[in-house]
């Protein structure tokens, strides 16, 4: 198979893991929550959960793909992403709740580890905003008015999962040999980089998280947010041409951490919607460049045979953020104002972009303990 095709079979990878396994929760919380009576609390467990599983699957892929191989290990994650989706079309049900929230992060976890290794270029995290896209197009007028029809958008949201996880099944196939070193650790030359990573992980995700549910409360119509979480996803998918040009070093992260910051800034200043839309715009065209500038930097760093644990050990890294920041944000929303949750990802990826302009890059034969 042809790179190009290859490559956009694979990004069906972060469509699935990320764009509906992860993101999507965002355009189905609000109706969660009017209908099952939730505060915003329960919405960030349910993201924590999610964030809970991805660290679970951030400390095995290593060991996974030394063991079984990338492509079976890629599509093991693609499986236990379906199989998430599906156990929240199962209604009102906590346990499973919880359940598939944490499945979809384990696999999501497997799937973007393996797949960042198998895929060619850097356009394979593109593929979250397809997922994001298609999810705002089917989920959106699905539950418009209709609050009790969150399962049924679950179970869309699962079968489109299995589509992608079809299609991008053969394109996983790689002769690449399993990295020799299974233990997730992090190069002492890149803890920096692991601290940036932090924060990212715990500040972004609120913006996906809350903003459906900010932008409820504040009587924008349905329509209004379905199309910004297109344009997000618009934009993701544009992002590696906007910053091709760009060298893949600690000025890069320090930007787009900068920009995913003012982008939650807008929302929390203003809800009309030009600015919404441009917050949509400058959040999709960043935050899924911040994973892709954390891999490069890695992958510029350290062994080709230590870069599956390296970039484990940075996942789990971004999963403890990733499953703290929701939970943290929503109970700081829960005691002052619910813009908070959106400020925390201002307060948090603005520290981050700071902390970025420590990190440096090594060359590979300097580092021969990485």
């Amino acid at each position: 198979m042809r790179a190009g095709p290859r490559t956009a079979l694979l990004a069906l990878g972060t469509a699935c893991a990320l764009g509906l396994g992860r993101f999507a929760q965002g355009l189905v919380a609000p109706s969660m929550r009017e209908d099952l009576h939730w505060g915003l609390t329960e919405i960030g467990v349910l993201t924590a959960a999610n964030g809970g599983g991805y660290l679970l699957g951030a400390l095995l892929t290593a060991a996974l793909a030394a063991r079984a191989g990338l492509t079976r290990t890629f599509r093991l994650g693609m499986v236990l992403c379906c199989a998430g989706l599906a156990l929240m079309a199962c209604g009102d049900v906590q346990g499973l709740l919880m359940a598939g929230r944490a499945l979809s992060g384990l696999g999501g976890a497997l799937v973007f580890i393996t797949g960042a290794l198998i895929s060619p270029t850097r356009a394979f995290f593109a593929g979250t905003g397809l997922g994001m896209i298609v999810s705002a197009v089917v989920v959106g007028p699905f539950l418009d008015d209709h609050v009790d029809r969150w399962p049924g958008a679950w179970a869309m949201l699962a079968a489109l999962a299995l589509v992608c996880c079809a299609a991008s099944w053969s394109a996983a196939r790689t002769a690449a040999e399993a990295p020799t070193r299974a233990r997730p650790a992090v190069p002492r030359h890149l803890t920096s980089l692991a601290l940036v990573y932090l924060l990212f992980a715990a500040g972004y995700v609120s913006y996906v998280t809350f903003l459906t549910a900010y932008l409820a409360d504040r009587q924008v119509p349905v329509l209004q947010a379905t199309a910004t979480w297109v344009v997000i996803g618009a934009a993701v998918v544009i992002a590696p041409r906007v910053w091709r040009s760009w060298p893949t070093d600690a000025r890069l992260l320090a930007v787009l951490l900068a920009l995913v910051g003012a982008a939650a800034g807008l929302v929390v200043i203003s809800t009309a919607w030009p600015v919404v839309l441009l917050s949509g715009l400058v959040y999709g065209v960043t935050f899924m460049m911040v994973p892709s500038t954390v891999t490069g930097i890695a992958r510029g760093t350290v062994r080709p045979d230590v870069l599956a644990a390296t970039l484990g050990a940075l996942t789990v890294v971004f999963a403890t953020g990733q499953a703290l920041g929701p939970w943290l944000a929503a109970e700081v929303a829960e005691l002052t104002a619910p813009w908070t949750a959106l400020g925390w990802t201002v307060v948090l990826c603005g520290a981050g972009a700071v902390v970025a302009l420590s990190v440096h890059r090594s060359p590979v034969t300097t580092r021969p303990d990485a």
